[in-house]
């Protein structure tokens, strides 16, 4: 079983309801009874087993426990550190004496460890950071020499893969190929993902407990099954018991606030339904609701929400609760000519005429007017101390101007029909 970024320490957001259910504590008792439960010959981890601001109340837990019942059972535990936990993982293993559980590649060394299992002899291999910042490549460090080639291979790694510059251990697939090593298991990145499958299998396991809405979609372990002949075989295992979803809700047939309300939770309830591998596991899932479609006064909507209580619909389906955190209005203001409106010398026009830049992409020097203005203004926030505090480093919650055109685009172009909807709006008032 493979695994990393468990993160112990962490809740996840919205989960004042279901108490325990919400704590990376809980998925990792998880994550280990079924690893025992399952009988898997090794269990590894690579790297952020513990959150950095609570490591050493939760290595003296949380951590000590998981680790010590999976010694118990004989089941070998392969571990890395990564830069939230590279200081406590050392000195847990220098106060235990656990005779299955390792921890590969201290004193920024690479190690392999040999291990056995069902007659079929399989290297580990693995790095750990030496301190909360790596800006290096550490595979200049491992020497082809170290694996036998003629032996399964199992590589753990925490960094950054293909990202350029980074102060996380930067590396290319350059690095990790020729290596030798028949899959490479890397933590850092919460999201699962796969990069390639053989020659070598390249993949971020991603958090098994997820803890934010941008760490949507299915979230768990990966059990990984290694043949003779070198082949190794992957399976996602659902085993979050909270999931994230984002739901576009269309308002179009929508005349008041409980109609939306309506529709909102009928489409919540069909996603959920659609989304959920395995709801037995689920305890919890949280949507962000995102109003779609045409209606005829945009801003009114605006006014609905300022007053809207997410709390009064938490629903139950199929065992799990249902959660709103944050609806987002980005439906269109109902015009019926704006291509006439837009020829109009006013700013309701000028409005018009941007919407209908932004939706067929042509550049004009209002619009790119609006873009500078708004990158410059994001570049600010992302430099800003102020907002230091609300930001993970490892979940890349900034906005970057310069890669996130698209983003960039869509909320102009939600504003612009947001501030043309309230021009109307007062149009409208005023001949009345």
């Amino acid at each position: 079983m493979a695994t990393a970024d468990i993160h112990l320490g962490r809740i996840s957001s919205e989960s004042d309801s279901i108490g325990d259910h919400a704590t990376t504590r809980f998925t990792w008792y998880r994550l280990v009874e079924w690893a025992i439960d399952q009988s898997v010959d090794a269990v590894a981890i690579a790297g952020d087993i513990v959150e950095h601001d609570n490591r050493y109340f939760e290595a003296a837990g949380a951590l000590e426990r998981g680790l010590a019942d999976l010694n118990k059972a004989g089941i070998s535990v392969y571990m890395i550190a990564g830069n939230h936990d590279y200081d406590v993982l050392p000195a847990l293993m220098k106060e235990k004496n656990w005779e299955n559980v390792h921890l590969l590649g201290k004193d920024d060394k690479w190690e392999v460890h040999m291990a056995s299992f069902n007659g079929i002899d399989i290297q580990f291999v693995g790095w750990s950071f030496p301190e909360r910042y790596y800006r290096q490549d550490p595979f200049r460090k491992l020497s082809v020499n170290q694996i036998n080639p003629g032996l399964p291979s199992i590589g753990l790694f925490h960094g950054d893969y293909e990202m350029g510059e980074s102060q996380y251990a930067p590396t290319q697939f350059s690095s990790l190929s020729g290596k030798a090593v028949d899959a490479w298991i890397m933590g850092h990145i919460h999201k699962p993902q796969v990069f390639q499958d053989s020659g070598p299998l390249i993949m971020y396991t991603g958090s098994p407990h997820a803890l934010s809405m941008r760490e949507q979609e299915t979230h768990g372990p990966v059990l990984i099954t290694v043949e003779s002949s070198n082949r190794i075989e992957y399976e996602h295992i659902a085993m979050s018991p909270v999931q994230f979803e984002v739901a576009e809700v269309d308002i179009t047939e929508c005349d008041t606030k409980d109609d939306i309300r309506r529709e909102m939770i009928l489409t919540s309830e069909t996603e959920a339904t659609l989304r959920i591998q395995d709801p037995s596991k689920i305890r919890l899932v949280v949507f962000d609701i995102v109003l779609t479609g045409i209606h005829k006064n945009v801003s009114e909507i605006d006014d609905w929400l300022i007053d809207w209580d997410s709390e009064q619909y938490r629903g139950k389906k199929d065992g799990y609760e249902i959660a709103f955190r944050k609806i987002h209005n980005r439906s269109k203001t109902k015009i019926e000519d704006l291509p006439a409106l837009a020829k109009q010398p006013s700013p309701a026009g000028l409005l018009a005429q941007a919407i209908i830049d932004l939706e067929t992409g042509r550049e004009s020097e209002f619009i790119n007017t609006l873009k500078k203005q708004m990158s410059g203004t994001i570049a600010d926030m992302n430099l800003s101390k102020v907002f230091l505090p609300i930001r993970n480093e490892d979940e890349g919650t900034q906005i970057d101007p310069a890669k996130d055109v698209q983003q960039i685009d869509e909320m102009l172009l939600t504003e612009c029909h947001r501030l043309l909807s309230e021009l109307l709006a007062t149009k409208e008032e005023a001949t009345i």
